[in-house]
């Protein structure tokens, strides 16, 4: 039987200045998975700013991401991303918001280059 031990911790602050929100954080990730001799570690540093303006919610973020030596899969073991969205909240919905994101990395899995990517969407709560 193959036992896959994980550990995951992180670290996070943000301050809200009135006119914009600036979060970081850091966390790291640990697996075994009982197949591999050596464990393997990835950590990520994330920096995000959101920006209201009235119903819409603009965000930017930024992303660091490290992976451990013993990580045979990947071929960048170093590589950032980053990201641009907006959410909007209609304003006689309050259980109802739309939002779009977009994003990118420069990450390179040794054959074909990572794009970009995009998604959209709806949130309703209930």
């Amino acid at each position: 039987m193959i036992t896959t031990t994980s550990s995951i911790w992180g670290v996070s602050a943000g301050y809200d200045f009135n006119v914009a929100a600036l979060a970081v954080d850091y966390s790291v990730a640990s697996v075994d998975d009982g197949n591999i001799d050596d464990e393997f570690e990835a950590s990520v540093m994330n920096i995000c700013l959101t920006v209201p303006v009235q119903a819409v919610s603009f965000g930017v973020g930024y992303q660091m991401i490290t992976l451990s030596d013993d990580m045979y899969f990947y071929a960048d073991d170093e590589f950032t991303s980053y990201y641009a969205n907006a959410t909007y909240a209609f304003p006689s919905q309050s259980n109802v918001s739309i939002f779009a994101e977009i994003a990118g990395t420069d990450y390179d899995d040794g054959g074909d280059d990572w794009d970009m990517g995009f998604l959209a969407g709806v949130n309703i709560t209930f």
